[in-house]
């Protein structure tokens, strides 16, 4: 049975509330000391690379996008009830429009409604998909 902080960033994330994500899950991650912990480490990351490129710190987001994708490569294809294959593919997806974008690019204005923000698809049996904006 997957942990509540889980499924409560897993919600987050879907409603886009990416920092909210991060302070959820970050809890988890800090209680951890298994395996999992670099699972939690990935999702975070993954929240705060959109945090920040919804925000327009292009050079932050990538970093973070990198990051997480190194940390939920091994936990592929799904993990605790969550498609970390989908998610990685998805957040590819979001960030190609970006890639070869200068490092030291900072606060750009980046249009929201055209990128692909990923939605985090879990097995849990309970709908924690995006609600309706």
């Amino acid at each position: 049975m997957p942990h509540s902080h889980l499924k409560k960033g897993i919600q987050l994330f879907n409603q886009e509330k990416f920092f909210e994500c991060h302070e959820v899950i970050e809890k988890l991650w800090l209680e951890t000391k298994g395996p999992d912990k670099d699972f939690y480490k990935g999702i975070i990351q993954a929240a705060v690379a959109l945090h920040h490129l919804k925000k327009g710190n292009i050079s932050g987001a990538l970093g973070l996008f990198k990051s997480s994708i190194q940390h939920l490569e091994a936990y592929q294809p799904k993990t605790l009830g969550l498609d970390v294959h989908k998610l990685i593919r998805d957040m590819k997806d979001c960030f190609r429009p970006f890639e070869g974008t200068a490092v030291n690019t900072a606060n750009v204005k980046v249009d929201v409604r055209n990128l692909k923000i990923p939605v985090l698809t879990s097995y849990f049996g309970e709908d924690v998909r995006r609600n309706s904006r």
